[in-house]
This record gives structure tokens, sequence and C-alpha cells, in this order.
């Protein structure tokens, strides 16, 4: 499991959600559509809109290929991801 910094968050946090602390890493959950958001409680979880191109650098290489998915992205090959994050 791969980790973001607060300092890495901070400037993608949503302000209807939990804030970041400064020295805290938070770990990725979930990638989701307004509809799937409301499963997660805004008092629990920190609601952040990453650019793809920054996400991809937070997340493993499986949780990429799911949010690759849900874009309609291909992603058959590393050459295709690391084209992404450039």
């Amino acid at each position: 499991m791969r980790f973001s910094t607060a300092e890495f968050l901070h400037d993608f946090v949503e302000p209807q959600g939990q804030q970041v602390q400064s020295d805290e890493c938070y770990h990725y959950v979930d990638h989701t559509d307004d509809v799937e958001l409301l499963a997660y409680s805004k008092d629990t979880y920190v609601f952040a809109s990453i650019p793809l191109r920054d996400l991809l650098t937070q997340i493993t290489v499986s949780q990429a290929q799911v949010v690759m998915k849900h874009h309609n992205i291909s992603c058959g090959s590393r050459e295709g991801m690391l084209a992404l994050q450039s």
C-alpha cells in the first residue's frame, strides 16, 4: 500500500470532507463518481480531486489500472501508464 503526504494532498482536498493534518500520511481508498461518493462519510474520509497525472504517482499499479479503466483509458502496457504520468 502506498501513502500520500498531507503536503501533497493539501491542494486537492475538497472542503466538504475531513481536512488533512500536517505530518500525517494518507492512503488511497477509492476512485468514485458523485453517486458512489455518497457511500463514504464526510466525517471519516478526506475527499480529494486529484488530476490523473498526479494521482498515478500516489497509487499502486493495480489501483491505477482500475482508475484508467474507469476513464476508458487503455492500460495494456507499462509504457501507457508512464506516458500518462509525463
